[in-house]
């Protein structure tokens, strides 16, 4: 390998006049030509390429944030809604010849830039920039004739720049052979093989309770819903179990401290809407004997409600803006996608405070006797904390939620994680929402499953719920070329029960609405993939437009045809919107 490291605190610069902003590092290496064939890896979403030379000189240059957007930097409107880069990686192919690298320190920092030849230089880049010195603009209104003005973060970023270039030769000269040595780096840094199980795993998740607006007295209070009890969450399983599904690993949303916006997990109060204290024992009693796992979700990166008797104080416990004031994040509104702040104010956290949060979590869970849990916001979320007299720039936040999670998984809780940014993969079990495509930017030619390829074998995952995706056809298909579980989101209620709600995504969650769908799809699954579990992807292809091969660990191929017309490959039929296994393998 090469290692590359930039000490950042023997940069010297005139911070008076001219304070430094970002860094771009090695922008020129490893770069392609205008005669030459290959591909450059991006990260954004599950992973995309771009083909050198591809002559899309309309197409703005590929640009995305590692670990997605610092909320602590307001975001005054939303321009489009992104899948971010979790894994902080980039790579490139020249003919038989190809490097992955990867961003060891600096990338809570990091953006990745590609471009291709033909439009600024002769040459094809992919290389990262780094955010040394945050900076946010600052409306000083009637103060002077200039309504706003640049304002700094107090101190440059204090640590390392480290980047790890793997050179690749012949047949591992590829995006397989990059996600293979991905993987091995992974391992040394703690992800280890999961054993292999009997069936293709079946995610359940059960939403409890969401917050609704009603007059009470005349007056619009918000109130709790219950949308699965406990001991309705045990008559879903039931019919489950019924239809021949029975891996099932149960994810509970909205089961404590007020539901899906609940107030921050210090200490854990069971909503007696659900079903209680014996409610919830119940249930416990009940998956136990079944034996599946489940996790109740909490987050505690935001405080999703914020109360009087809480221990969380916005003042002295949020994050600050560069500008000073307290950092928080709204819903934004889909008609026209600025903040939608009457849909509730969520306080960022500040970093410095998530460690006694977790504590306190800890035991309080241990007290339920809860032996799982899914976090909401860890993996997915990262933000920084400006407040002058203590700030906690993004890479210091990020060791601290990576530590927070290690602390969690060696409390004896096994961990299911939202999203998975990479420095939340060693210490997880399962992953749910991960990216199954990427973002399709302009400039990018084919999305490609490299999460998917760095992570099988070691960690069990899944995508989008079917019953919540736009084509669930499509997305079980993805599934199956990526050797996903299937994940089902229910509720017991009707669907009518999230109208008029700030949780109205869930619109098609009925579980008996699903009931034929969900055992079909399990049992397709289950075909293709019991026999694979555990193992890793060891290739995967494109094939035709729209057909792609999937090779996993011990041989077995499986050709997944989204075309909406059958196709005959090397003499093989696959009918449309269909899969076929085209090797058994061992």
């Amino acid at each position: 390998n090469l290692v590359v490291r930039v000490p950042t605190d023997e940069i010297v610069y005139n911070a008076d006049s001219y304070p430094i902003y970002t860094m771009s590092l090695l922008e020129f290496f490893g770069a392609a030509g205008t005669d030459e064939s290959g591909y450059m890896l991006v990260p954004d979403g599950s992973g995309s390429l771009i083909y050198l030379n591809n002559k899309k000189f309309n197409a703005p240059t590929y640009a995305i944030d590692v670990y997605g957007n610092d909320q602590a930097i307001p975001l005054p409107e939303r321009s489009s809604i992104i899948e971010q880069a979790y894994l902080p990686v980039y790579g490139m192919k020249r003919g038989d010849d190809a490097f992955l690298a990867i961003i060891e320190s600096g990338d809570a920092m990091a953006r990745i830039w590609a471009d291709i030849s033909g439009r600024v230089n002769s040459y094809n880049t992919v290389y990262p920039s780094f955010v040394l010195v945050q900076n946010d603009v600052l409306d000083i209104g009637d103060y002077s004739g200039n309504n706003t003005i640049m304002v700094f973060q107090p101190r440059v970023f204090k640590g390392d720049i480290k980047i790890r270039y793997k050179f690749l030769k012949g047949q591992d000269a590829d995006y397989s052979g990059m996600a293979a040595y991905y993987r091995s780096y992974l391992e040394k840094k703690g992800m280890t093989r999961e054993n292999p199980r009997d069936n293709v795993p079946f995610f359940l998740e059960v939403v409890g309770a969401i917050d609704k607006v009603r007059p009470i007295l005349g007056i619009p209070m918000r109130t709790a819903v219950p949308l699965t009890t406990y001991e309705q969450a045990m008559e879903i399983i039931n019919e489950l179990n019924g239809a021949g599904i029975n891996e099932i690993i149960l994810k509970y949303t909205g089961w404590a401290n007020g539901g899906i916006d609940h107030s921050i997990p210090t200490s854990l109060s069971l909503m007696s809407k659900l079903g209680g204290s014996k409610g919830f024992k119940k249930l416990q009693s009940f998956l136990e004997g079944k034996g599946i796992e489940y996790f109740p979700e909490l987050g505690f990166i935001l405080n999703y409600r914020d109360t009087l008797l809480d221990s969380f104080i916005p003042f002295l416990h949020a994050s600050r803006y560069i500008t000073r004031e307290i950092a928080s994040v709204f819903r934004f509104n889909l008609a026209t996608n600025m903040p939608y702040r009457a849909a509730g104010t969520f306080y960022i956290i500040s970093p410095s405070r998530i460690p006694s949060i977790v504590d306190s979590m800890i035991k309080s869970l241990d007290k339920l006797s809860v032996k799982g849990i899914s976090l909401r916001d860890a993996a997915i979320n990262l933000n920084s904390d400006f407040k002058e007299s203590n700030l906690v720039d993004r890479q210091q936040a990020r060791v601290i939620v990576e530590e927070q999670i290690r602390k969690i998984n060696d409390s004896g809780l096994s961990v299911m994680a939202l999203g998975g940014n990479a420095y939340a993969l060693p210490c997880s079990d399962y992953l749910l929402d991960i990216p199954e495509e990427s973002n399709q930017f302009h400039l990018t030619d084919e999305s490609i499953p490299f999460f998917q390829m760095a992570v099988r074998g070691y960690i069990t995952y899944a995508g989008t719920p079917i019953n919540l995706s736009s084509d669930y056809r499509k997305t079980f298909l993805k599934s199956i070329e990526t050797g996903s579980g299937i994940y089902f989101c229910f509720i017991y209620e009707e669907n009518s029960a999230v109208k008029e709600s700030y949780f109205d995504h869930y619109y098609s969650t009925e579980y008996r609405l699903w009931m034929n769908e969900a055992r079909e799809f399990y049992r397709e699954a289950n075909e293709a993939l019991r026999s694979v579990q555990g193992q890793t992807i060891k290739k995967h292809e494109k094939l035709a437009a729209g057909v792609y091969k999937t090779t996993f660990e011990k041989g077995r191929e499986i050709v997944v045809n989204y075309n909406s017309k059958p196709v005959e490959i090397n003499g093989t039929r696959v009918e449309s919107l269909d899969f076929k296994v085209v090797k058994e393998g061992q």
